[in-house]
């Protein structure tokens, strides 16, 4: 199955730290696909990125959004004959041995036809209603950075939304394909590192925890998308988007009590509230 699978990372001003995350899956996989969307690329970064084979490098010079670097991948694989794609963050990379694993389940999926997303174990602290299996758990929902992207269905589900820019465009993409009736699967025993946001470290209850944050301008579409979300598929999906609601709650409670530049945070979250009340999407 590997020489029927693409991967494809999207660059938004990275860090040298991003050519071992690549190293972790690029040999692994028959061809790499990359969307930068830096406006100013760093020449060291692009130069040692053009130098792996099998690669594909796509500047865009400006943001063009998640949504539609995935679009263009997921086209660009398709009319290279590729069944499957890879869709991987800049932050984030498999521990040895984890890829390997991963690729040998796959192929043991039952009905891997009617199967749009396959996802390795990527815990971001907000549970589902789930099935479980030997090895494998159905899902409603599941993070971009990891996954295996069905291209056969890509169509049918109808690609990613590119309104939402960034933010809940997976999840937009998942809950589309369940209401096709397609399959959502996670690998429980198949590891990603992956940063979701950026960690700090807080006291609660006089015990030191680690939280995430996000930017006040990420907070916007954060805010934005998920309100898209929750009046789009809390008929279908009433328990997922319960969940969503009590996630961005305490993201909420987490700003107030402990964060930051509460103030600017709290302008672009009313923002977002403001635009999605209007219809504006987009960058």
């Amino acid at each position: 199955m590997d020489k029927k699978i693409a991967s494809v990372i999207i660059l938004y001003n990275p860090v040298m730290e991003v050519i071992n995350n690549i190293l972790s899956y690029q040999k692994k996989l028959a061809r790499l696909y990359i969307i930068d969307n830096t406006q100013n690329p760093d020449q060291l970064i692009t130069d040692r990125i053009k130098k792996f084979k099998s690669n594909k490098y796509f500047p865009n010079y400006k943001n063009n959004g998640i949504s539609q670097a995935l679009n263009c991948a997921a086209r660009y694989a398709m009319n290279d004959g590729f069944n499957w794609l890879l869709t991987m963050d800049q932050d984030s990379s498999f521990p040895p041995g984890e890829l390997k694993k991963y690729l040998s389940l796959v192929k043991i999926i039952p009905d891997l036809k009617n199967t749009a997303i396959i996802a390795p174990n990527n815990d971001f602290n907000c549970k589902f209603k789930t099935e479980k299996s030997p090895d494998f758990i159905e899902r409603d929902i599941v993070l971009t950075s990891g996954s295996l992207l069905n291209l056969s269905l890509f169509n049918a589900v109808g690609g990613f939304d590119e309104k939402l820019f960034i933010d809940e465009v997976d999840h937009d993409y998942c809950l589309r394909a369940r209401l096709r009736g397609y399959k959502i699967i996670e690998i429980k025993n198949v590891v990603l590192n992956h940063h979701h946001g950026i960690p700090q470290k807080i006291l609660r209850k006089g015990k030191e925890i680690d939280i995430l944050t996000h930017s006040p301008l990420r907070m916007y579409y954060i805010t934005r998308n998920n309100l898209y979300l929750w009046k789009k598929y809390y008929k279908s999906f009433p328990y997922v988007i319960k969940n969503r609601i009590k996630c961005y709650l305490r993201m909420l409670v987490n700003i107030a009590l402990y964060e930051d530049k509460k103030i600017e945070k709290m302008y672009y979250i009313f923002k977002g509230i403001a635009h999605f009340i209007i219809g504006r999407y987009g960058k």
